[in-house]
């Protein structure tokens, strides 16, 4: 939903094809994704087994309403504060105005999960951020400052974030709240 408005609606009815004992297989549903605002809108539909989420799909559809209305208002320091450095890599939550960065500058360097918390890809600090919605306090949550440049080897073993060898190019947050971190 945008500003509580529901933006798009699941069709009744559709196919399933059940296959094998394990009763995996596939279902098709329309959806019609009705954005309220003008221009091209993303969205996330969340796809659940009725016991829980499974998949997260995503939408793109043109908005038809009108265009918001725009009317003066304040700005407010939300984190950060014009001098750039790194903010300590720990998991104890410091006061995001204030906090530092290098260079979260390119286009998907921020996103926002479903509690409004904002993630914070710093590239040249080689960290991933979380500001808390609820306290406006600053986290790192994946990175470790000193980067060393050569390839990573893949591994299907998981490894803690925090420490991890990145230089976070993007981010982003599914429903499920986890956090997606494109690396260079």
């Amino acid at each position: 939903a945008q500003n509580g408005k529901q933006e798009f609606t699941v069709g009744t009815g559709g196919t399933c094809v059940i296959g094998g004992s394990n009763a995996a297989g596939t279902c098709t549903v329309a959806v019609t994704f009705s954005p309220q605002y003008p221009g091209v809108r993303l969205g996330a539909l969340a796809v659940n087994n009725g016991g829980g989420v499974v998949g997260t799909v995503g939408l793109a559809g043109i908005g038809t309403g009108p265009e918001v209305a725009q009317s003066p208002g304040s700005l407010t320091l939300y984190a950060g504060g014009g001098t750039s450095g790194s903010t300590a890599v720990t998991a104890t939550p410091e006061p995001a105005v204030g906090a530092t960065f290098s260079t979260p500058s390119n286009g998907d360097v921020l996103a926002l999960d479903g509690a409004g918390n904002v993630y914070i890809a710093d590239s040249n600090n080689c960290l991933a951020y979380k500001v808390s919605a609820a306290t406006n306090k600053i986290v790192v949550i994946a990175g470790n400052y000193t980067y060393a440049s050569g390839a990573v080897a893949p591994s299907t073993t998981p490894e803690p974030a925090l420490g991890a060898n990145i230089c976070p190019q993007g981010i982003g947050v599914d429903s499920a709240g986890n956090v997606y971190i494109a690396d260079a």
